[in-house]
């Protein structure tokens, strides 16, 4: 993917707006749940939009890898999530706050971008369908349509990296679960697209959360971060245990995906329960 070569800059850059992305106008407070007294903020609703991007391309990568119909199902679920997540930033009753215009325009390039990502998954499973096996450039084709919306998401959120507020515990928390849905996502992309570069940015991620959380527990002693620290761990353990099967034996082992797949339902139940209020 073209999108997870980032340059150090961005990174920095992506580090701090992962923290801040909740924080715009809202009170510090040692809770990772929303407060329901907090004002809500465009940019809430805008990254709803990019982190349920990457549950659906992960979902479409599933039943490729696993032949399993349910996946397929799942996958139009998470596509009409995706859509909904941009019709409630579309109708957000928010607090006005700086950059809302830059995200209302960052909007309109991700929006572009749905209808190529739905083409390019429909020819995927056409293709593994027909022939009963993974079509590796139209894995890539899909791939590439999902990373567009997350190009799109960067460059509103480099834009607007100016005069951020302090972020809230619920930000940091936040912040965690941005780098382990792409390392998940990538995880999944390695074998479909048979491209050793997913492993490595999925590798890369998964380190970029650490990095982001030692950072977090250095500067707030009082909060914890541990449960979520274990679910990276576990889900790390699991995505490497599924690589090296797939490198010994030029497929993926289905007992191993499963056993990720476990850990990553477990990881987007937390992060939907932890974001509700945007759908209420």
């Amino acid at each position: 993917m073209k999108r997870k070569c980032l340059s150090v800059l961005i990174l920095i850059g992506l580090v701090l707006l992962t923290t801040a992305v909740y924080a715009e106008g809202a009170p510090d407070t040692n809770s990772p749940t929303v407060n329901l007294s907090e004002p809500l903020y465009l940019r809430y609703y805008f990254s709803a939009v990019e982190m349920q991007a990457m549950i659906t391309s992960e979902t479409a990568f599933d039943y490729v890898l696993t032949n399993n119909s349910a996946m397929k199902d799942e996958y139009y679920e998470e596509m009409n999530a995706t859509e909904a997540a941009i019709a409630a930033f579309e109708k957000a009753n928010v607090t006005p706050s700086e950059h809302d215009s830059t995200f209302i325009s960052g909007m309109e390039d991700v929006k572009k971008s749905i209808p190529v990502m739905k083409d390019a998954a429909e020819t995927m499973f056409s293709s593994f369908e027909k022939d009963g096996k993974i079509n590796v450039d139209d894995a890539k084709a899909f791939e590439e349509a999902g990373d567009n919306i997350i190009h799109a998401s960067d460059k509103t959120w480099l834009a607007t990296m100016t005069n951020l507020t302090p972020p809230t515990a619920y930000a940091r928390q936040r912040s965690g679960y941005t780098f382990l849905l792409l390392a998940i996502e990538e995880s999944h992309a390695y074998p479909a697209t048979a491209n050793i570069t997913e492993k490595e940015h999925a590798l890369k991620n998964f380190g970029m959360f650490d990095t982001v959380v030692a950072k977090h527990e250095g500067n707030f002693t009082n909060e914890s971060f541990e449960d979520l620290k274990l679910s990276k761990q576990n889900i790390m353990d699991g995505a490497e245990q599924m690589f090296a099967s797939y490198e010994k034996d030029g497929e993926v082992n289905k007992e191993d995906l499963h056993s990720l797949e476990v850990l990553v339902e477990k990881l987007v139940t937390d992060y939907r329960e932890m974001n509700k209020r945007l759908s209420e």
